[in-house]
């Protein structure tokens, strides 16, 4: 889905105009409006805050959560079927952000569940962006190949192959990949905040 048209629809679908819009994530108007027309591509700050000052999740301007729903909805034979969720590895959500080596895959079948699962795939010299953001939850991850220097709170953290770290997410809170091989992470994030 084109990131600008989904943005237009979902503000459209709150009743806001640009200019609200605006006030409610930080943006300006004229890039807000660039970003619906596609004349400018947001980075993974700018969607957060987006999608913050839409009150959606982040992962909403990638994907059409109501449509997936009323296709599982559909394929449900029992009430265990309402609880039991298989992802298959060909299936998941996947998130590439406008000028980002980073690649972001939905674990967990939706955003409306008590947790997020995220597994990442990023490249050297690849970052979760310029500035450090935080949000309500905890979050936990696991580097599975790589490193990654974290700065949380402040403080930074070099967490290697097999190394975990924890944090409170209102903690503002960024990331970097550290030497010349990709970085593969698995996270748990509560509530679902991406």
């Amino acid at each position: 889905m084109r990131i600008g048209r989904r943005i237009k629809f979902l503000r459209k679908k709150k009743g806001l105009t640009l200019e609200e819009l605006s006030e409610k994530c930080g943006l300006s108007k004229g890039f807000l409006s660039q970003a619906e027309r596609e004349q400018t591509l947001p980075s993974v700050y700018s969607c957060k805050k987006i999608a913050d000052g839409l009150g959606y999740h982040i992962i909403s301007l990638f994907f059409d959560d109501e449509l997936e729903e009323k296709e599982q909805l559909s394929l449900q034979k029992n009430f265990h079927n309402n609880l039991v969720k298989v992802v298959k590895k060909n299936k998941r959500k996947i998130m590439i952000f406008p000028d980002s080596k980073t690649t972001y895959e939905l674990l967990s079948p939706d955003l409306r569940r008590k947790i997020e699962f995220l597994y990442t795939k990023a490249d050297p010299d690849s970052t979760s962006g310029a500035e450090a953001v935080s949000h309500e939850g905890e979050e936990c991850g696991i580097i599975l190949k790589g490193s990654m220097e974290f700065e949380v709170g402040g403080d930074k953290y070099l967490i290697e192959e097999g190394d975990s770290i924890y944090f409170p997410s209102s903690l503002p809170h960024r990331w970097k990949v550290i030497g010349n091989s990709p970085a593969e992470t698995v996270w748990a994030i509560t509530p679902p905040s991406f």
